[in-house]
């Protein structure tokens, strides 16, 4: 049976035949299936000021239901949700978008904070740099942390998602 299928079908009782379900909510809907495919829920954290482009990414993500994304709107705030979540898998997300340049702390100073603490975190976050940004400078520092797993010009496209993700 299709995604689609399983989304926008009704549950009945096998015995009496009643409509159980009929409209199950987005977060249900997601978790119904993941549960039924055994296929989890990828985590991702987008990190960024601009609070248009996490505008634009929310909007990309409706094509995408079984994608959590928490935002941010810079590295020490995603930092302080990773040091509380070290040891808990559930609380960290799969995949880092971090934007390079935001006010409070930036994506230099995250990659900084984030190198020491990456050791301890009980499954492993990919880092995907995002930005406008052309400098040399950016791709001399992107080598020099391995969980940096490449760097992704804006916008940030359903088609750079998918590749991200598989």
């Amino acid at each position: 049976m299709s995604e689609e299928a399983v989304l926008t079908q009704s549950f009945g009782c096998a015995t009496c035949g009643s409509e159980l379900l009929s409209s199950v909510t987005l977060d249900l809907q997601i978790k119904l299936f993941s549960m039924l495919n055994h296929r989890p829920i990828k985590s991702i954290a987008i990190v960024d000021d601009d609070l248009i482009y996490h505008y634009s990414v929310k909007n990309l993500l409706r094509n995408a239901p079984f994608i959590k994304a928490d935002f941010y709107k810079n590295g020490k705030m995603l930092l302080h949700d990773l040091e509380i979540n070290l040891k808990n898998k559930s609380g960290l997300p799969a995949i880092i978008f971090l934007d390079i340049h935001m006010p409070v702390m930036d994506g230099w100073e995250f990659l900084e904070h984030f190198e020491k603490i990456n050791n301890n975190l009980v499954v492993p976050i990919h880092v995907h740099l995002v930005s406008n940004s052309i400098e040399p400078l950016d791709n001399i520092i992107n080598q020099r942390y391995p969980f940096i797993k490449s760097y992704i010009p804006k916008p940030l496209t359903m088609q750079l998602l998918t590749q991200v993700l598989t």
